[in-house]
């Protein structure tokens, strides 16, 4: 059934149900919500710092770049306690940040939607995204990110 909707106050059809309210949609592009204060990593930095860094920072993850800013992989907690369990079994030292990271990492550009965003996150199972325009990684977007601004447009 095709509704139409002509103001911006919700609508009570013949049957007494309560239409939600229209919202226009809202072209949001990840430049406007992403972070550009950034934690980046080197792939041949000791594993270590990678661990301090994201425990100082309260945060989950960060890209891994080369001399260029050019993006080579992605380091998480995930990556780390995987291979940081095993080594710890077995008593060996940790490695480098190039060890452990994600080194097949989704990206994408500023001027990606909200939607390719939220679509991304939900179709990968993953809570952050580098942004990387002109081969640099320019920013990074998280779930937090998203939700926080789609609140702000739905609270309107």
């Amino acid at each position: 059934m095709m509704r139409e909707y002509d103001s911006d106050y919700p609508t009570v059809r013949e049957d007494k149900k309560v239409e939600p309210m229209y919202r226009k949609p809202v072209a949001i592009r990840v430049g406007e919500i992403m972070s550009r204060s950034l934690i980046l990593f080197k792939r041949d930095e000791p594993v270590v710092n990678a661990i301090s860094a994201l425990v100082k920072n309260k945060i989950t993850g960060a890209p891994v770049v080369d001399e260029n800013q050019g993006l080579v992989g992605i380091i998480s907690e995930k990556d780390i306690l995987k291979i940081a369990m095993n080594e710890a079994f077995f008593e060996t030292p940790l490695g480098q940040i190039d060890d452990y990271m994600s080194k097949n990492v989704i990206f994408i550009s500023s001027d990606c939607s909200l939607f390719e965003i939220a679509s991304l996150f939900s179709k990968h199972k993953i809570r952050r995204l580098p942004v990387v325009d002109n081969n640099k990684v320019v920013g990074i977007v998280s779930c937090k990110d998203v939700l926080t601004r789609l609140l702000t447009v739905l609270d309107g």
